[in-house]
């Protein structure tokens, strides 16, 4: 609803805008705008958040000739905390007498990588959930990829991908068409 200016009178306008501004003075003073010289302010600035009173700061004890005295110095670095490796030996004298060398070539040198051979293929993403046996079909395996059910018996393939080598009775062997590894999956019963 709009408020027409013209039929409001000079003296309403004035008492209008008169109540809005002690509404607005009262919510400046309920939201905390007091003063910290008057009583009130003080007890607000001597509780803390949640209302509870703060103790008043009391005198440290600092003691600067301790501060002045000898420290310990930091010991030499012996190993390398980025990497994973022993602890290695303190390097001086050894118990003979003798001074130690450099470290072996087999400190040093990293062990040379293993030979890298065809990369495995992946896990094969399909659960075992139950063995289907009727007498005119035989046994059957039931599997999922958790949207759809598959089913097969030994040596079909399964989406164009798996095939089925054997089916046990709480697990179930295969392996990828185009060559690879078997993978034995467990009965998951999911």
């Amino acid at each position: 609803m709009a408020i027409d200016r013209g039929r409001l009178g000079p003296a309403r306008q004035w008492v209008i805008l008169a109540g809005l501004a002690i509404v607005l003075v009262a919510a400046v003073m309920l939201r905390g705008g007091s003063r910290p010289d008057t009583p009130a302010g003080a007890s607000r600035q001597a509780s803390n958040t949640q209302g509870r009173a703060v103790a008043p700061p009391r005198e440290l004890d600092v003691r600067l000739e301790a501060l002045r005295g000898e420290r310990a110095r930091p010991g030499a670095i012996d190993r390398n905390p980025f990497r994973f490796e022993a602890r290695r030996p303190p390097r001086g004298d050894d118990e003979a007498g003798e001074a130690r060398g450099p470290a072996s070539r087999r400190e040093i040198e990293p062990a040379p990588p293993a030979p890298a051979g065809p990369t495995p293929p992946p896990p094969i993403p399909l659960k075992f959930i139950g063995i289907i046996e009727s007498p005119g079909a035989g046994r059957m395996a039931a599997l999922s990829d958790g949207r759809r059910v598959f089913h097969g018996r030994t040596g079909d393939t399964i989406e164009g991908r798996y095939r089925i080598v054997r089916i046990g009775v709480e697990s179930i062997v295969l392996e990828y068409v185009h060559g690879g590894a078997q993978q034995t999956i467990r009965l998951s019963g999911q």
